[in-house]
């Protein structure tokens, strides 16, 4: 039996997006809910990852870096994203950020990881974001994504440590020391 399959006809924009009660992202004009909220171990991987990037980018020559956790970003009319982790290495806006970012971390859960492997992944390519990181808090492992001289994706790693360059920033992480403080 052949069910009938609901398509979305409308294209929204973000004015229509900033009326909306309940938390949402809008890519090319499709909105994708952000609820319910994450599981606790991603909150706790989210929290852990930022504390630990935050901290290593105080150092002098990472001062103009920060890290965001979650932050819309807009980028386009139609297009707004709230990354889970970002780093951001321009003047902070008072709104939301329209620039592209040095670095997106995604969190993948059920709910998300289409969107995060598939659209997300197009999208901060096009957008050309240097360095996308896709983080399975099941299975403990880490995807590394950074752009080749073409301005596409390769994958760059998929270990547990790794050397970041955040504009003239190096910062050195080693998830498997996440992954042991999560556990205990």
């Amino acid at each position: 039996m052949r069910h009938a399959t609901r398509t979305y006809s409308d294209h929204y924009t973000v004015s229509d997006w900033e009326k909306w009660k309940d938390q949402w992202e809008l890519i090319d004009g499709m909105p994708y809910s952000i609820s319910p909220a994450p599981s606790i171990r991603h909150q706790q991987l989210n929290l852990a990852l930022s504390s630990i990037l935050a901290e290593k980018l105080k150092s002098p020559s990472c001062k103009k870096c920060k890290v965001l956790i979650p932050v819309d970003w807009q980028i386009s009319n139609d297009t707004v994203v709230q990354p889970d982790i970002m780093v951001y290495c321009k003047p902070l806006p008072d709104k939301r950020i329209t620039e592209t970012p040095e670095a997106i971390f995604e969190i993948l859960s059920p709910s998300t990881e289409r969107k995060d492997r598939n659209e997300k992944f197009s999208l901060y390519e096009a957008q050309k974001v240097k360095t996308y990181t896709l983080i399975d808090p099941v299975l403990e492992e880490i995807e590394i994504f950074e752009l080749d001289e073409n301005e596409k994706y390769f994958r760059k790693s998929t270990g547990s440590h790794y050397r970041f360059l955040f504009g003239d920033c190096p910062v050195e992480i080693d998830f498997q020391v996440i992954w042991d403080d999560l556990a205990s």
